[in-house]
């Protein structure tokens, strides 16, 4: 599964609305959120560690 994948299987599961994914990753709109969820864009290291802290849960970097 890409990390694309992962982050909005999480977001989902815990109920996390978009714009507060917009902030964790600090994306202006949910069309920068949209284009890491799709894989068009690799979220950054810090984006990624924002996003564990935030979950509390991990992601199979493999993956990425």
């Amino acid at each position: 599964m890409r990390i694309g994948q992962q982050i909005e299987q999480i977001r989902q599961k815990q109920n996390i609305p978009i714009f507060h994914m917009c902030d964790v990753f600090m994306v202006e709109c949910e069309a920068d959120y949209h284009s890491i969820k799709n894989g068009h864009v690799r979220p950054t290291n810090f984006q990624l560690i924002m996003f564990i802290m935030v979950t509390q849960c991990s992601l199979d970097l493999k993956a990425v």
